[in-house]
């Protein structure tokens, strides 16, 4: 029984030794806890104090506190122990005490330290564990609001917080009314957005600091209301061609309802009088490439709104500049290509917007056997090269430039048709019955590309630009398909897709300006356009009168001005009347009128029909290693856009920019065909910033430049930097662009933190044992530092002469001479990492969720940053700057890791 008159007699014992603080304690400690249980819990502490303290005294030299202060300094903070916080302990203590007894304070510090673990443990031993919390049912879920429930504690000191997050994979945990506990176990967590899942979870808090974490709940999604109230983000945007612009985005974060769609706009900036371009696509294409309209060298806004049942949301807007045209390719005419009987015959063309003229034709090539008919021609712009396959089952090739210069490459192919030449990876595709085979330009490496198709293909098309492969297949249930070049092989067949449903389809060809595909609709008779994957198909110039697109055999252009073949003795040409921006099928005249026999294979030989690919984006993960006098610097290869298959060509070179920022009249330096992914830079001033940068490019044109990295050079010290670090085989010396690594001492495997001075270092066992290693002399001695224990991070101060250390049993900073011995109390801390600034006198420190610093005597403390408990988010490492007096600390959190800097001299 408690009887009043006992409770009396010991409040007063308290209220004269100790004051209203304590006695305020003491009331809250006999409420929460029998008296039977906060009696056991105080001896209990005090036992550890006077084992603890005994232990201390033995290395601590102070000579301030005796072991009999240090043991009763210890046991009142025992006594301010209130089942509330650490925080309320520490103060009571530093009311207890004037304000130069810091020592004092330290060890009841460490009795509260001592109390609240003993008490957290003795409540957590007697919970249920948490469950997760839940909606009971649909109707509890609005579209801005959830009511949520579970299970309760069987412990009536426990409250309770909830916490949020969205159900994104990489959201950290957000408090909902953090500062308004709960006392049971349900509660409306309102001010949601609309048709968006979270997740959520209960704290059960038994110190401010100790807590319980339940489990996540489902997913729980509120109800959808209004039109989106966040824009879609822009990912990429470039201009992949002369002619087009291509833009990625991804959904907004808050639709608020199901999407129906996006709305586009692309409007020239460059030309007010130019009509702004608009496109609905649909919710599930999260990209889009504008081709219609899109000029070279142009600068173009695009706008990307999202759209539900309700409305459109507000838009997100990005500009971009297309491609400027080659002056070269602009000055050569093109040349149409044509096979005819055993005659492959060349045409150049002159002309311009509205319609082209021969200026010139010529016989390229003849069969000395008039029986053997041309199939199909190819070509190789950059060799000036023409291809041909006959009926003989042979494929040959003569140059443009020398009519005599002609070669056979294969003979004897069965049932020989298509041709096409891979010009970047300087390939023949041919086809053979209903398989297609490849081999290199001279027919050495012949392999299977597609095997046993349903039919035999008609028209073959190697886009190597996009990495794709296409053909034609006639008859009902034909089309346009195509493969991945990346997967051809003797099972690539199973990877094929067909992208146009098109009955009696035998023509078709590519604008790798406008990255469009065109064919002929034989029923509809019009020219049909689509994107390179069959997406977004069109009637191209769909009205023109008295089209003439009935039975393509052969089809091509020049920019998108078409050419075709009803596999007669006709050429067609599509013709723009300028007066009434009316097109027209008219026939093509030329000087070949004695051959009268049928045309097949129609190529339009231009550069601009073989185009050399430019980098869309820039190189990523761009670093710079610093060494002595050199740099190492990496990069990852530009991310090729989402319309482009895995085989697309990207053989790029890179080069690189390096300019001395100390040195603002110098010009930057660049260096060029590099075909590596890293570089190593030479001969870097000391002490010099510098900044550098790194791009992509081919014959056919730079890439964007990657973000900027800048830093500065070691300054010119006797003694080059390098990095020590403990491995599983030992200690290792590296420089420090990790290029040359050195085991220097094999019999140290186990240290959870190490600090480097002169010729040795300092490092913590993963026992919390602290021992140095002497790498000087021939003899190496790993020396135990015996009055160090329970350490967890180490630091020296190098002027001082001393070692610092956090004990992770105490929670607190000890530091010691640097042989151990005179060891004295710093500051109670729960410590992570921890780093010494030598040069301005301080300490820091890192707790799971705090940046603090303090003077090296343990005054003036200062926080820096702080994260609330409990958010998902804590501190990782923390390093100092000390000549550029900055500090660095790292932050992870779910999916994501921050680095923040602060002035090291700042007051927080």
């Amino acid at each position: 029984p408690h009887s009043t008159e006992n409770v009396e007699k010991f409040f007063l014992v308290f209220r004269t030794s100790m004051g209203t603080a304590i006695l305020h304690a003491f009331l809250l400690f006999y409420v929460i806890l029998p008296r039977s249980d906060a009696q056991d819990l105080l001896r209990q502490c005090k036992d550890q104090c006077g084992t603890s303290m005994l232990i201390t005294n033995a290395i601590d030299r102070d000579l301030s506190c005796d072991p009999s202060c240090k043991i009763s300094s210890c046991e009142l903070g025992c006594d301010s122990w209130a089942n509330t916080s650490l925080t309320d302990c520490t103060r009571a203590c530093n009311e207890s005490f004037t304000a130069n007894s810091t020592v004092k304070v330290a060890h009841c510090s460490t009795g509260c330290t001592f109390a609240q673990d003993i008490y957290v443990e003795r409540i957590k031993a007697g919970l249920n564990p948490p469950s997760p919390p839940y909606a009971p049912s649909s109707a509890f879920v609005s579209n801005d609001s959830v009511d949520l429930q579970w299970e309760a504690a069987n412990s009536s000191v426990i409250t309770y917080l909830v916490q949020w997050r969205f159900d994104n994979g990489n959201s950290d945990w957000r408090f909902y009314q953090p500062s308004e506990p709960l006392q049971f176990p349900s509660v409306t967590v309102s001010g949601l957005h609309a048709y968006t899942s979270y997740r959520f979870r209960v704290l059960w808090l038994i110190t401010s600091e100790e807590f319980l974490a339940s489990p996540q709940s489902e997913a729980i999604q509120t109800l959808p209301f209004g039109e989106p109230s966040s824009p879609p983000t822009i990912t990429q945007i470039t201009s992949p061609t002369t002619r087009s612009v291509y833009i990625a985005w991804t959904a907004p974060q808050f639709p608020n309802r199901p999407l129906i769609g996006y709305n586009l706009m692309l409007y020239n900036l460059d030309d007010d009088s130019a009509l702004p371009v608009y496109k609905d696509v649909s919710a599930t294409q999260l990209f889009f490439q504008f081709s219609s309209t899109v000029q070279p060298n142009t600068t173009y806004s695009v706008t990307v709104k999202a759209q539900n049942s309700e409305g459109m949301g507000p838009a997100a807007v990005a500009n971009i500049t297309t491609l400027a045209t080659n002056p070269e390719d602009d000055s050569l005419y093109p040349v149409l290509l044509m096979g005819s009987n055993h005659h492959i015959l060349k045409v150049e063309l002159n002309g311009g917007n509205d319609y082209w003229q021969e200026t010139e034709d010529d016989v390229l090539f003849q069969s000395d056997n008039d029986s053997i008919s041309i199939i199909a021609v190819a070509f190789h712009v950059r060799r000036s090269q023409v291809y041909y396959s006959d009926t003989d089952g042979t494929i040959g090739r003569v140059s443009m430039t020398n009519a005599s210069d002609t070669a056979v490459i294969l003979t004897g192919i069965n049932q020989l048709s298509g041709l096409s030449v891979d010009w970047l990876h300087d390939r023949l595709y041919y086809v053979s019955g209903t398989d297609v085979m490849r081999c290199k330009l001279d027919g050495s490496r012949q392999e299977m590309a597609l095997q046993s198709l349903s039919q035999q293909p008609g028209e073959l098309l190697v886009n190597p630009y996009h990495g794709f492969l296409y053909w034609t297949q006639a008859g009902v249930g034909g089309g346009l398909y195509r493969v991945d070049l990346a997967h051809v092989g003797v099972n690539a067949t199973n990877a094929t897709q067909r992208i146009a449903d098109q009955d009696h389809l035998q023509a078709v060809t590519i604008s790798y300006s406008s990255l469009r595909l065109f064919f002929p609709d034989k029923q509809m008779n019009v020219l049909i356009s689509t994107f390179i994957d069959g997406s977004d198909r069109q009637d191209f110039h769909a009205d023109t009168p008295s089209p003439q697109l009935t039975n393509v055999k052969s089809l091509t252009h020049i920019e998108e001005r078409f050419f075709w073949t009803h596999g007669d003795d006709q050429i067609y040409q599509e013709v723009l009347n300028p007066s009434t921006g009316q097109y027209f099928h008219n026939d093509f005249f030329f000087n070949f009128d004695f051959f009268g026999e049928p045309f097949v294979g129609l190529e339009m030989y231009h550069p601009s029909m073989q185009p050399i690919p430019v980098p869309p984006n820039p190189p990523h993960d761009f670093s710079v290693l610093f060494g002595d006098d050199s740099a190492f610097l990496s990069w990852s290869e530009p991310v090729q856009l989402s319309t482009f298959g895995k085989g697309a060509w990207n053989d790029w070179r890179y080069e690189l920019e390096v300019q001395n920022l100390d040195d603002q009249e110098s010009n930057s330096t660049r260096i060029t065909d590099i075909t590596a992914f890293h570089y190593t830079l030479q001969g870097l001033e000391k002490g010099t910033q510098y900044r550098f940068s790194v791009r992509a490019y081919s014959e056919g044109g730079h890439g964007p430049w990657s973000k900027s990295f800048t830093g500065t050079m070691y300054s010119n010290v006797s003694t080059a930097p390098s990095l020590l670090l403990v491995s599983s085989e030992g200690v290792v010396h590296s420089g420090m662009d990790g290029a040359t690594l050195q085991t220097v001492q094999p019999n140290i495997t186990d240290a959870a933190d190490l600090v480097w001075l002169d010729s040795g270092m300092y490092y913590v066992t993963s026992g919390g044992e602290v021992a140095y290693w002497n790498s000087s002399g021939e003899v190496q001695e790993v020396l135990p530092l015996p009055w160090v224990s329970s350490a967890g991070a180490i630091a020296v101060d190098w002027i001082g002469g001393k070692l610092y250390w956090a004990s992770s049993a105490e929670h607190r900073i000890y530091r010691s001479n640097l042989n151990g011995d005179s060891v004295e109390q710093v500051i109670g801390a729960y410590v992570q990492d921890l780093e010494i600034d030598s040069l301005s006198g301080n300490v820091f420190w890192t707790s799971s969720h705090s940046v603090q610093r303090a003077r090296l005597n343990g005054q003036d403390r200062v926080t820096y940053w702080s994260v609330e408990n409990f958010s998902g988010r804590q501190l990782a490492g923390i390093t100092l700057d000390t000549r550029g007096e900055k500090v660095y600390w790292l932050v992870s959190g779910l999916d994501m890791l921050d680095l923040y800097q602060a002035s090291s001299t700042a007051e927080g």
